[in-house]
């Protein structure tokens, strides 16, 4: 499995690739051949991304909990980011789809007579709020499913500790239960041997005092 920082760097590889392709998306010197190969690669690194985020959350799930807590916060930054790249994305697509309908609106203007220009303007303007709100609605979508992707992680992983500290607590119970017979044994021999001593002393006092007084009558 790759380390946390060699996933860490693929990613930002990734985000890198995605901020370009962005960019060359909503340059209006970009042609629309240039926008759809540049929306391809964005999507396509973002995909990739997605998974290296899915990888170390993995990797991260078999580290310690101190460990986990700072790879958790940068894991969730990178998600927040990539979100956000997400929202770019969009934004950059429907700023290029705006300059295509304009310029064919325009287009538009100068063949057609007054009224096909005022319907097809009306029309243009319904088609870009269409594709606002869908835009919008796959944006949040995105992010919605972004952080319900973090919570199951952060599930499983509270799921894991749970499972460890009972494992750790039954431990401690059978170690303190070994303990407990441990003590109750010392104690049985302790007080036999206390048992022994008295015996003996019992018997020593008797023969010397009680046993030689009766041989000398």
């Amino acid at each position: 499995m790759a380390s946390f920082e060699a996933l860490s760097d693929k990613y930002l590889r990734s985000s890198q690739l995605v901020n370009r392709a962005i960019d060359e998306v909503g340059s209006s010197k970009s042609s629309k051949g240039r926008r759809q190969a540049a929306m391809a690669t964005a999507r396509s690194q973002m995909r990739d991304a997605e998974g290296l985020l899915e990888a170390m959350q993995d990797h991260c799930a078999a580290l310690p909990t101190t460990q986990q807590r700072l790879y958790e916060t940068q894991i969730v930054q990178y998600r927040n980011d990539l979100t956000g790249m997400r929202r770019q994305l969009t934004k950059a697509a429907q700023s290029a789809e705006r300059e295509e309908l304009l310029g064919s609106s325009t287009v538009g203007v100068a063949a057609g007579p007054g009224g096909t220009t005022s319907s097809l303007l009306r029309g243009a303007e319904l088609l870009e709020e269409s594709r606002r709100v869908i835009g919008e609605t796959e944006v949040i979508g995105d992010a919605v499913a972004s952080d319900l992707e973090g919570q199951r992680h952060q599930l499983l992983g509270a799921h894991d500790k749970v499972l460890d500290m009972r494992e750790l607590t039954a431990r401690a119970k059978q170690m303190l239960t070994q303990m407990g017979r441990r003590e109750c044994m010392h104690k049985c021999i302790l007080h036999t041997i206390i048992i022994v001593l008295l015996i003996a002393i019992i018997l020593v006092i008797y023969y010397r005092f009680g046993g030689g007084s009766d041989k000398k009558k």
